[in-house]
């Protein structure tokens, strides 16, 4: 396997701004133009850029023909926030971003170089699935397709017709168990005085602890009890202003009764955000992330996941849709490190619906009730 040090395209650089472009040529000659002169310029050559479709309704274009640097940050870094934007790259890269619009500017293909050297540093198993993906996405034409190979010391395919089996990234994830039977929860009461101490825990060294979130953290108590009876659940209902601190009350007491009891504690939202409100809380008392990872899961409807029976149909269809191969071969990425296949979480990044649309990205959630309940 050859591989060679990392080498960005030659091409210039575009960063539009509200009323006039950067533009960086192929010698790094840096220049503020109109929009008008951009526009001639892009007819004539393409260039590489943050975010195509921003880009494009900024300048006034249809189509922007060129390299997104936010479809390589995809790839190499499937599952990491980045604001779509060139500052938002260099953040996420941490880089300097506390600069002026043209080094900026700069910061897209600095950005690019150091994103193909991590791809050239991955291990050979990495590295070489990640080379099987770029190889299918080579031939829907992909822009970086080239580059990417060569940083992962792979040639770029002679056959230039997308093959679907290159992106098969089930075969590769690890297997689920359901979970068996649980044990019978204990029932053991929860005591005031331990909740206010994980209040105080989980508020953290010089915050205060007030009074009125003391008292709502405590009214949890009953809502933990033993049911008298069937149909006579324990059952407290709770009311606390805005500021109340009402989110780390009701964990305080769960998270109390949780570990009393050796059982887990459901706790039902009505929106996605607060999901992940609740999420970020516990981050308090469970600062480290795989801890986090094993101690505290999201469930959603499936709606909201990747359904890979839905994710096999679209790859078969890539020979008779070949453009389709580079959105499928960035999902694949996505998927093969998302650690539950969340379309609507943190980890997903929205701005591929923007880049991809609908049908190639969250469409390929089950919607329609296909899910078969198994191998998944």
């Amino acid at each position: 396997m050859n591989q060679t040090s990392p080498s960005l395209p030659r091409l210039p650089v575009i960063m539009p701004l509200p009323a006039e472009a950067v533009w960086i040529d192929n010698d790094g000659v840096i220049e503020n133009i109109p929009f008008e002169i951009a526009r001639k310029k892009l007819k004539r050559q393409p260039a590489m850029f943050c975010h195509r479709h921003f880009c494009a309704n900024r300048l006034g274009l249809e189509r922007l023909e060129g390299l997104d640097a936010l479809e390589l940050f995809a790839f190499t870094r499937p599952t990491q926030f980045c604001l779509p934007s060139a500052k938002g790259l260099g953040t996420a890269l941490n880089l300097d971003t506390n600069i002026d619009a043209e080094d900026l500017a700069l910061l897209i293909p600095k950005a690019c170089l150091l994103l193909l050297n991590e791809l050239k540093n991955l291990s050979d198993g990495k590295r070489d699935h990640a080379a099987s993906i770029a190889t299918m996405m080579a031939g829907g034409h992909w822009g970086w397709a080239e580059s990417v190979l060569n940083a992962l010391g792979h040639p770029m395919p002679t056959r230039m017709r997308p093959d679907p089996s290159k992106a098969t990234i089930w075969s590769r994830i690890s297997e689920i168990q359901d979970y068996g039977t649980p044990p019978e929860a204990g029932a053991y009461p929860i005591e005031k005085e331990d909740i206010e101490k994980r209040l105080k825990e989980m508020l953290g060294k010089g915050a205060e602890m007030r009074p009125s979130q003391r008292v709502y953290a405590s009214s949890m108590i009953p809502a933990f009890g033993t049911p008298k009876e069937e149909g006579d659940p324990a059952l407290v209902l709770t009311e606390a202003g805005t500021g109340t601190g009402k989110t780390l009350g009701y964990l305080a007491a769960a998270t109390v009764w949780a570990e009393t009891n050796q059982a887990p504690v459901w706790i039902s939202t009505y929106t996605r955000n607060l999901q992940h409100q609740v999420m970020a809380e516990m981050g308090r008392y469970y600062p480290e992330q795989a801890i986090r990872d094993e101690k505290v899961v999201i469930r959603k409807g499936r709606e909201n996941y990747l359904c890979l029976l839905n994710f096999d149909d679209a790859l078969s269809n890539i020979p008779a849709m070949p453009p389709r191969a580079v959105a499928l071969g960035l999902m694949a990425r996505w998927a093969e490190v998302s650690l539950d296949g969340d379309l609507t979480g943190d980890g997903f990044p929205a701005w591929m619906i923007d880049l991809f649309g609908y049908g190639s990205t969250i469409g390929l959630a089950d919607r329609r009730g296909e899910c078969i309940h198994s191998a998944c």
